[in-house]
């Protein structure tokens, strides 16, 4: 976030400009990007899903669903 320049404390949708949620929403998924996640397994929506962020992390390997989770 510091690296682009935006502060990621706001209040509620409504309230907050429309161009700082974008610069955190492209912060974010600049810095997941940057981790080179690929995907580990199939997605099984009928087990439980645990994410461990510094699994993620340390392995960079996490299927979709763990993915969307931890982002």
């Amino acid at each position: 976030m510091k690296k682009w320049k935006v502060d990621a404390d706001f209040y509620g949708y409504a309230g907050t400009d429309k161009n700082a949620v974008r610069l955190i929403a492209a912060a974010i998924y600049a810095s997941v990007k940057q981790l080179a996640v690929e995907k580990s397994c199939e997605t099984d929506l009928t087990a439980p899903v645990s994410v461990v962020a510094e699994s993620v992390a340390k392995t960079r390997k996490a299927s979709t669903v763990q993915l969307a989770v931890f982002t």
